[in-house]
């Protein structure tokens, strides 16, 4: 306890109006007629001296911010507080001090004298508090002093001696009165009903005062009708959180009634110096009972709730109706069922069922005039739900290709849905079988299923069912078709067959019904692939005439279905030699007359080549061989039998080092 005074003496002690760095705080006020002032000592040692010796105090004029201890007080009237003690020792509590004063002079003015540290500090802790709140505690003791003889322009420095110790300063205006701030932002709150706590900030008045007074009065503001009496001052510890309100609590409440509180602040001399507005708080009427269910029930198609309210205390019961709630949760969303005024403590609600499988929580409220209430526990019933939910609604359905199977439907508008069941089969005509071995949740389901077989389609239905398992009827029967992956019969190539300088290719097409292109592929020696046939009727052959003499080439059917799925048929390899080959390319004749003579130059075939032919016609005459190159890597021939106005033509062959001969290059023309 001593602690915690000593935290709130330092607290209201750093700020007060005019506290000094000696050790002595001292406050002033400024009226009309009158300077007051009164000083806080800091321990218990220099109450005692004020008390064992008194005090001298002097009072200089000054100028205006002169600092009061630079004053000259030399030859300025003094004014002497005699030691006290012994008109304290003598006095008692039926004389003019209070008995609250007396109490807390009593370490201080005991003729056994006080060596133990704790119980000075609690000491000086009491009369500290006493006389920030008390009009005359300081006037006995010698800690005040009124000046009533001053000029109202003036600025005055006042000294006070106290034997023993520092002299300490006041400056004080007296043209500047003291004025005293009204006490704001009061709340007034009420606690459970049985308190109303009254709530300030009391530190931003700390420099005014440290003492409150608190009116209380019912139905209309009353003057002088004091809830405390004696001051009240606010104490907090140093393990408050900063910021807190203070506050001051009335247990003492008349229900029913409005109740008015007004704070009046002292100043530090122990007067009414500061006032809130009058705040106003309605204390209903309480509803003074537990509610308790006795029984729920079910009678012929209605559910029956009984119970009572068992009064609490002496006080009157203050109930006014019985409310009949229910919620589907226990400690939330109650919604009325049924009310009825209050005839007695007893109560009874009849409502009607509104069918099997209802769940409820109910509580009944009982509730004042005033709308006070007090609830029950909230007790739970139900009946077993035989009625099964409305049927599902399929709304889709697709395969992948993986043969994922996802499924979608709209859930019936039951509320009480467990879960669904869901049910497959291959054909209309096949018993469905279920899928699923734990109810499933959601309105939607992944199946997996094979694609490797022969149907194409798989068809599923769904029932819902509640909580109480009832099944649902059957929802419609939704069909979902399987993606195709199984590819189709390769159309069958017969061998080909060389005639007429053409490959001619037969075949047999696919008996697969979904087939959406054929195609006849040719391969050569080189690598080059070309489709050189596609078809989707019943096309049966085709003839290639891009053949190459001496060559092998190769071919092959492949066949595609609708859903992208192809196969290949087997590869049909046959060499084409028809006893010639191809002409050779790029066969050119330059004449160069400066030296006289036509250059014939040509491309190398692919062939391996044992010589070269060079054929010549001279104007209208015949095409004669004219030489035969037997070096294949040779591809320049110069004719040098050349003369001026003549044309000549020439084509060119070659033998190959098997003895096959090319056809005649196309014929080229010169004038030389």
């Amino acid at each position: 306890m001593t602690s915690k005074i000593i935290f709130v003496l330092f607290c209201f002690w750093t700020v007060l109006l005019q506290a000094q760095e000696s050790s002595i705080s001292l406050v002033s006020e400024v009226k009309k007629d009158t300077i007051r002032l009164k000083w806080f000592l800091k321990d218990f040692d220099q109450i005692q001296a004020v008390i064992n010796f008194g005090y001298v105090i002097e009072r200089a004029e000054i100028q205006g911010d002169m600092n009061p201890e630079m004053a000259n007080f030399s030859g300025v009237e003094k004014f002497t507080f005699a030691s006290n003690k012994g008109a304290l020792q003598r006095i008692t509590l039926e004389d003019t001090i209070s008995a609250e004063n007396r109490s807390v002079l009593d370490a201080f003015i005991s003729k056994s004298k006080i060596t133990n540290a704790s119980s000075k500090d609690f000491a000086y802790a009491l009369f500290t508090l006493q006389n920030a709140i008390s009009k005359d505690l300081a006037e006995i003791a010698g800690l005040s002093y009124t000046d009533l003889k001053f000029d109202k322009n003036k600025i005055y420095a006042y000294r006070i001696s106290i034997k023993g110790l520092n002299p300490f300063y006041a400056r004080v205006n007296a043209s500047e009165w003291t004025v005293y701030p009204k006490i704001e932002g009061v709340k007034l709150n009420l606690d459970k009903k049985k308190t109303v706590d009254l709530e300030w900030s009391a530190k931003q008045y700390t420099n005014f005062g440290f003492g409150y007074l608190i009116q209380k009065s019912l139905d209309e503001p009353k003057e002088g009708t004091f809830l405390t009496l004696r001051p009240y001052a606010p104490v907090k510890t140093d393990t408050e959180k900063e910021g807190k309100l203070d506050s001051y609590r009335d247990e003492d409440l008349t229900e029913g009634k409005f109740h008015f509180y007004r704070l009046t602040g002292l100043n530090y001399f122990g007067e009414p110096a500061m006032y809130s507005e009058w705040f106003k708080i309605f204390v209903p009427k309480s509803v003074n009972a537990e509610i308790f269910i006795d029984s729920i029930y079910m009678q012929d198609a209605t559910r029956v709730v009984e119970g009572m309210a068992i009064p609490v205390g002496n006080g009157t019961l203050h109930i006014d109706k019985f409310l009949l709630e229910k919620s589907k949760f226990r400690d939330k969303d109650f919604e009325l069922v049924a009310q009825q005024d209050f005839i007695d403590t007893n109560f009874r609600f009849v409502v009607p069922l509104v069918g099997t499988g209802d769940q409820f929580y109910y509580r009944v409220t009982a509730i004042s005039s005033d709308k006070d209430s007090v609830f029950s526990n909230a007790d739970y019933f139900f009946t077993l739900d035989q009625e099964p939910p409305g049927p599902v609604v399929m709304k889709s359905g697709k395969i992948d290709s993986s043969g994922i199977v996802q499924l979608l439907w709209t859930p019936p508008s039951d509320k009480d849905i467990k879960g669904y069941r869901i049910f497959r089969a291959n054909a209309l005509d096949e018993e469905f079988q279920e899928v699923n071995k734990e109810l499933s949740p959601a309105s939607a389901y992944i199946d997996k299923i094979r694609l490797d077989n022969l149907t194409s389609e798989v068809y599923y239905f769904v029932r819902a069912v509640d909580r109480n398992y009832n099944n649902s009827k059957n929802s419609d029967t939704l069909l979902v078709l399987k993606p195709d992956t199984i590819p189709p019969v390769v159309a069958y190539l017969y061998k080909p067959r060389v005639k007429d300088s053409a490959m001619h290719l037969t075949w047999s097409n696919s008996e697969s019904v979904d087939v959406f292109q054929n195609y006849l592929i040719r391969q050569n020696e080189a690598g080059q692939i070309d489709t050189i046939f596609r078809w989707k009727d019943n096309a049966t052959s085709y003839s290639d005439v891009n053949l190459f003499p001496g060559k092998a080439c190769t071919y092959r059917i492949r066949t595609m279905d609708k859903s992208g799925n192809s196969s290949s048929g087997d590869v049909r390899k046959i060499y084409y030699e028809p006893g010639y080959r191809l002409p050779l390319k790029k066969v050119m004749a330059l004449a160069d007359r400066e030296k006289k003579l036509i250059e014939i130059s040509w491309e190398a075939p692919t062939e391996n080549v044992f010589s070269y032919q060079i054929y010549k016609q001279e104007d209208d005459g015949k095409f004669t061989l004219i030489k035969t190159l037997e070096s294949p890597e040779k591809l320049v021939f110069q004719d040098r039998v050349v003369a001026i106005g003549n044309r000549y033509r020439y084509y060119v062959k070659f033998i190959t080092d098997k003895g096959i001969h090319s056809l005649p290059s196309t014929k080229i023309e010169v004038i030389y």
